[in-house]
């Protein structure tokens, strides 16, 4: 290709409109319908962006996202979708006239500009999110200059894989476009860098967590809850091993348009991984917030217990009663205290000094009913995080077992008392 502009016109024409390869003895190039894998590409690319919008739609929930992450992302996204009508997947070159390497070669080029904004500015955003997370304010332990090591790797290599992908070929034009005489030095070899800083950040990402959790003053429950959060980074790391390998296989083929669609699918796999990884932890948060767990046990008929240990129909009966519990039996050891459910208990706001149906029944319960133990009110309580120190061990912030809580526990909506 590198004597292809200076070649005369009309042999270019003729090569433009022949095979993009040389077929292999005894095939015949199909031009108008080659075989390909359009149907796989389709199923790949719209799994990882259902996954990723989910992610994204998570994002917009709890925190603003980055609004370049996204435009990138989708950017990329667009670019790999381009290569099934330019192109297809898994179709091998020969099948594929000269003259549409130059539109493959094109997106091929602004996706993978796209891959080295969009893939770092996710693990930066990880990695920020980690130091408020783990780290108590103020302080600069280990962890606190690991994650900020890592975002200056990101932050660095991507800068310089962005501007070493515009400047593959002087001019620009000739990085895609092989007829446009230029002085070029090998992409591949900004792939390959690319999928090995990657790789070596995804196993770092993946341990450095591990050591903080398994640290905290929780019960092994919790944190073995905690770190399989947290753990979710090797779904990360498998890609990012599967497309250092991809990778190479791509960078030596010469059936270029059949290699290159492992390469896109791991690199969607990867950057849908980052997505997954950044809004996992707060998954469970979203999942109180909306009762989506609640309305899916309601909608499937499951039985939920309640304050007063009824199920099903006779639930909504114990409820209109407020929130007193049975009072026509003397109060035994076994009723001072209640499951409550995990949706806790539904309660609504008193309009205007006006009495609810609760309030006007426990008035008229007499003072020798109330020698049980009962809900007579709900108490908001509001905690503030704080940081503690033992002697001998690391400051650790206190808020983290209130961040725990928030994200994973089921809080109690009323207080028992005697």
């Amino acid at each position: 290709m590198d004597q292809f502009p200076y070649l005369p016109k009309a042999t270019q024409d003729a090569l433009l409109a022949g095979p993009a390869l040389a077929p292999p003895p005894g095939v015949t190039p199909n031009f108008k319908n080659p075989p390909n894998n359009n149907a796989l590409a389709h199923g790949v690319m719209a799994a990882c962006l259902a996954v990723s919008t989910l992610c994204l739609l998570l994002r917009i929930w709890l925190a603003i996202l980055s609004r370049r992450v996204k435009g990138c992302y989708l950017g990329w996204t667009f670019c790999c979708y381009r290569l099934v009508d330019v192109v297809g997947y898994f179709v091998h070159q020969w099948d594929v006239i000269l003259r549409s390497l130059i539109d493959l070669s094109y997106y091929v080029s602004i996706g993978g500009v796209l891959y080295s904004v969009t893939l770092p500015l996710l693990k930066v955003a990880i990695l920020l999110e980690w130091t408020q997370m783990f780290v108590p304010r103020g302080t600069r332990n280990a962890f606190w200059w690991t994650c900020w090591a890592l975002i200056g790797v990101q932050v660095l290599f991507g800068i310089a894989a962005v501007v070493a992908l515009n400047l593959v070929c002087v001019p620009y034009r000739a990085i895609y476009d092989f007829t446009v005489p230029g002085k070029c030095y090998n992409k591949h070899t900004v792939d390959l860098a690319s999928a090995s800083v990657h790789l070596l950040t995804d196993v770092i990402m993946l341990v450095l967590p591990q050591r903080v959790i398994w640290g905290l003053q929780l019960s092994l429950r919790k944190k073995l809850g905690v770190s399989v959060v947290f753990s979710l980074g090797l779904l990360a790391l498998v890609s990012a091993i599967c497309r250092l390998q991809v990778t190479v296989t791509y960078a030596t083929a010469q059936d270029v348009t059949y290699t290159l669609g492992p390469v896109v699918f791991w690199a969607f796999a990867e950057m849908t991984c980052g997505f997954v990884v950044s809004c996992m932890p707060a998954a469970p948060r979203l999942l109180k917030e909306t009762r989506v767990l609640h309305r899916i046990k309601k909608a499937l008929g499951m039985q939920t217990t309640t304050l007063d240990g009824t199920t099903g129909a006779t639930a909504g009966m114990s409820r209109s009663k407020g929130t007193a519990l049975n009072m026509s039996k003397p109060a035994t050891a076994a009723d001072k205290y209640h499951m409550i459910d995990e949706d806790g208990v539904s309660l609504e706001n008193l309009g205007g000094g006006a009495k609810s149906e609760s309030t006007e029944h426990l008035q008229e319960v007499s003072a020798a009913k109330l020698s049980g133990h009962s809900i007579l009110r709900t108490t908001h309580v509001t905690v503030k995080g704080e940081y503690i120190h033992d002697e001998g061990k690391e400051m650790l912030p206190d808020f983290w077992s209130v961040w725990y809580k928030a994200q994973i526990d089921r809080p109690a909506s009323g207080r028992l008392v005697s």
